[in-house]
């Protein structure tokens, strides 16, 4: 994890990759750090979104609602403010998510279930550059330079080098914190039904 990562420290690299001047704030009064604040916010949500980064998951028991959906399902429970991305559901958690929840479906803000309980673990926004990984930070920076290169230095080789820099860096880091921890064992009784 960054120690010393920052949201001013993401756009200055994604400048300096651009051959631009560093910014002190993301409210200095220049176009660069105008176009950094418009677009930081988005794309640290875009790029969270696109994978199970392991410093944004949080597992939660989600609460029911009072209100039943009007067909379809017997109940629904409310999605955390900060939900991302539904990585997986159930309504009996255990260790190997070997049991997930079947059916269910997102509807705005809600799961809806036919079950009594809902237990998640999904990519919740982390809006703490100190928490998330270099290599996340990298991904960011290159996403962002990608993104604004046109409106900073009106030049489309600097988008298309950005974009392959992107791409190849966020590889690189959904590759390296997938690493991390045990590898999950997958447990199917698939097999012992089709034999009955």
């Amino acid at each position: 994890m960054g120690q010393t990562t920052s949201e001013v420290s993401i756009c200055n690299q994604a400048l300096g990759w651009l051959g631009l001047d560093p910014i002190i704030s993301l409210d200095d009064p220049v176009n660069t750090a105008a176009q950094c604040k418009a677009n930081f916010a988005p794309l640290r949500d875009a790029l969270m979104e696109s994978t199970d980064w392991t410093f944004a998951q949080k597992r939660v028991e989600l609460p029911k609602s009072a209100d039943i959906p009007a067909w379809g399902y017997a109940g629904q429970f409310e999605l955390p403010a900060d939900c991302l991305r539904i990585n997986y559901v159930t309504d009996s958690p255990d260790i190997y998510e070997s049991r997930p929840m079947d059916p269910w479906v997102r509807e705005g803000s809600y799961i809806l279930t036919q079950s009594s309980a809902c237990f998640m673990r999904y990519t919740a926004v982390s809006t703490a550059p100190k928490q998330w990984s270099e290599g996340f930070a990298q991904a960011l920076a290159a996403r962002l330079a990608a993104e604004i290169a046109m409106a900073a230095t009106d030049s489309a080789t600097h988008m298309g080098i950005m974009q392959e820099k992107y791409t190849m860096l966020a590889a690189i880091a959904k590759q390296d914190d997938g690493r991390q921890g045990t590898a999950q064992t997958i447990i199917s009784n698939d097999l012992k039904r089709v034999r009955r």
